[in-house]
């Protein structure tokens, strides 16, 4: 990635390149007692919106869940965080008819670690 395109990713730069993480809080009442090996897949992006000073990121779990997450943060932020919920027509959160009746993802929050 170019130097020039980092510089316009405002908060985001920091996080630009190839990362994966290994720790995380998932707050469910479904916790798998036959396998020691976790297992998530997400496919989306992370967006800067300089102009209204929105970090986004939008993404799909290919079992059939979407998020649109965001927060406010300025250019040279090092820490932010971004939500949705489900019901909100900007921040929100989409579930196939399955997992909306049975195992409904109502809130996500993720707080970055920039620091």
């Amino acid at each position: 990635m170019s130097d020039e395109i980092i510089k316009n990713l405002g908060p985001l730069a920091s996080l630009a390149g190839i990362w994966e993480g290994d720790k995380c809080i998932d707050v469910s009442r479904i916790h798998s007692t036959e396998t020691e090996t976790k297992f998530h897949e997400e496919l989306g992006y992370w967006l800067w919106d300089k102009d209204r000073k929105q970090v986004l990121r939008c993404f799909m779990v290919p079992r059939g869940v979407l998020v649109n997450a965001g927060g406010d943060a300025e250019s040279d932020s090092k820490q932010f965080h971004l939500s949705a919920e489900v019901g909100s027509e900007t921040y929100g959160i989409l579930s196939n008819k399955f997992l909306d009746e049975t195992y409904k993802t109502k809130k996500y929050i993720i707080f970055p670690g920039l620091t």
